[in-house]
């Protein structure tokens, strides 16, 4: 008797366990799915520590997201005026990609013409949340000519602002120009290289498209200048971690320019050409604020 008395009062456990264990999960796992994550930035450095010749190493310390090869980060160029006599930091006037390295297992920032950094060059790198769209696009024949991400659910929607970051990966085609990003005629979306060469099969972007609830503007110069300023220094959103990409709807030539952002101290957050030209009003850009 005591046996069987000992037997139902451990199923009985056993069952309230499981069953209020089955909700918790439930429960937990609903709100996870549900929770907002948020995209993340922060500005990289090279040093003599996390580069070596033409690639400088992200920080997967403080972001560990950076050694996952499905988070697909943006990056942009940054030359700051470091004081009030328009002192710049280190400009970096050579195309940029990421890659996701093989041997370290982590995202890094490489040159692609294969031109050694300089310590002190700047990136804003952007860890996108699940607000906005990420993914990562592979020019096929079924999307040339013009790369088109009309497959990527952005077709009809001229006034997206579109973020692209060519990827290089190692045996395969690697994107060695500048890029915009471009709405044709047929209300379709597409990335251009500024070198005037067509896409090649199998070369791969990551893209970012910001959520309704991120700050994402796009802008035209009024003049030309160098800098061109997009917030002043009044303005909140001339805080922050800054990203752009040229966006040459309508326009007839080609700008195959390095372009960086650039904070101004006492005017706020601009954009300039890497080799000291100016910022044209033929060019337009699409820019992102993570605060």
């Amino acid at each position: 008797m005591k046996n069987a008395i000992k037997k139902i009062s451990v199923t009985s456990i056993l069952f309230i366990l499981t069953a209020c264990g089955g909700s918790s999960s439930d429960s937990s796992n609903q709100n996870l799915e549900n929770a907002v994550v948020a995209t993340k930035a922060f500005t990289h450095l090279t040093t003599a520590s996390n580069t070596t010749a033409n690639i400088t190493v992200l920080d997967t310390v403080l972001y560990p997201e950076l050694a996952n090869p499905s988070v697909k980060i943006i990056v942009s160029q940054r030359i700051d005026e470091l004081d009030l006599m328009g002192t710049l930091s280190p400009q970096n006037d050579h195309p940029i990609a990421v890659h996701f390295s093989p041997s370290l297992l982590q995202w890094v920032i490489v040159n692609i013409d294969g031109t050694s950094f300089d310590d002190g060059v700047r990136f804003n790198v952007l860890i996108p949340g699940n607000q906005g769209l990420s993914f990562e696009h592979q020019v096929s024949s079924a999307n040339i000519p013009g790369a088109s991400l009309v497959k990527e659910g952005l077709s009809g929607n001229s006034n997206a602002n579109i973020f692209v970051s060519p990827v290089y990966e190692i045996g395969s085609p690697f994107v060695l120009a500048n890029t915009s990003v471009r709405y044709n005629v047929t209300n379709e979306w597409y990335i251009q290289k500024e070198d005037g060469s067509a896409p090649v099969v199998g070369e791969k972007y990551n893209v970012y498209v910001p959520s309704s609830s991120e700050i994402s503007v796009k802008v035209t110069p009024v003049a030309d200048d160098d800098p061109i300023i997009i917030f002043s220094s009044r303005n909140s959103n001339s805080i922050g971690h800054h990203f752009f990409s040229l966006d040459s709807t309508n326009k007839l030539s080609l700008v195959n320019e390095n372009f960086a952002a650039s904070n101004v101290p006492s005017m706020g957050f601009g954009i300039r050409n890497a080799d000291g030209a100016d910022v044209t009003t033929d060019e337009t850009f699409n820019v992102l604020v993570i605060q």
